[in-house]
């Protein structure tokens, strides 16, 4: 079960972060789906906690260190932060974020 939340979060945060880029979403959704089937045999205790830890640091990174860039009418790229993206240099958010 815990699996299958770890295996939905990071699904989730693919389609939060790829949404409008269908190549990216797809290719990403893919990947993940790969690397699950490819260790759908997996039986140990340590091992299983091991790759869903992997999988839910894979979903943190992608919800808080990447911000994909947007293409504008102009021909320019716009990169919008959010919230997520936003740290102070000790590594916390700042106040008015919490």
């Amino acid at each position: 079960m815990a699996t299958a939340q770890s295996y939905r979060r990071l699904l989730g945060a693919i389609r939060t972060k790829f949404a409008g880029d269908q190549t990216m979403l797809l290719g990403a959704r893919a990947e993940v789906r790969t690397h699950f089937y490819n260790n759908a045999a997996a039986t140990g205790v340590a091992q299983l906690a091991e790759m869903r830890g992997m999988a839910d640091e894979a979903a943190m990174f992608l919800t808080q260190n990447l911000q994909q860039a947007k293409l504008q009418d102009s021909g320019t790229y716009r990169v919008t932060v959010g919230k997520e993206q936003m740290f102070k240099a000790d590594g916390g958010a700042p106040e008015h974020l919490r």
